[in-house]
């Protein structure tokens, strides 16, 4: 059913993306300051898009990254912590009287 759903979810995303190209097939022009590209609107928007999602994808990455290291050093003190306290605990208790 999974396998179902998935094929027919990529076969859509396909039909649109070959619908969209069709219908956006006129040129542009983009300027590049030292170059000009003269690209179709779907190229371009395609390219946008792509751009957007690796950025992004960088972004989540390395606040991940950011993440796991606060984690590893959040466990390394609780583990120190957890260590003092049961430290104290094997401490005798003595009597002031």
């Amino acid at each position: 059913m999974r396998l179902i759903l998935l094929t027919m979810l990529i076969a859509l995303t396909v039909l649109v993306g070959v619908v969209f190209t069709i219908y956006n097939a006129e040129q542009v022009l983009i300027n590049l300051y030292f170059h000009q590209y003269q690209l179709p609107v779907a190229t371009v928007v395609f390219i946008a898009l792509l751009i957007g999602v690796v950025l992004g994808f960088l972004i989540i990455v390395t606040m991940l990254w950011r993440k796991q290291a606060e984690l590893a050093r959040l466990k390394k003190r609780f583990h120190a912590l957890e260590q003092e306290v049961d430290n104290l605990r094997k401490m005798p208790i003595k009597d002031g009287h």
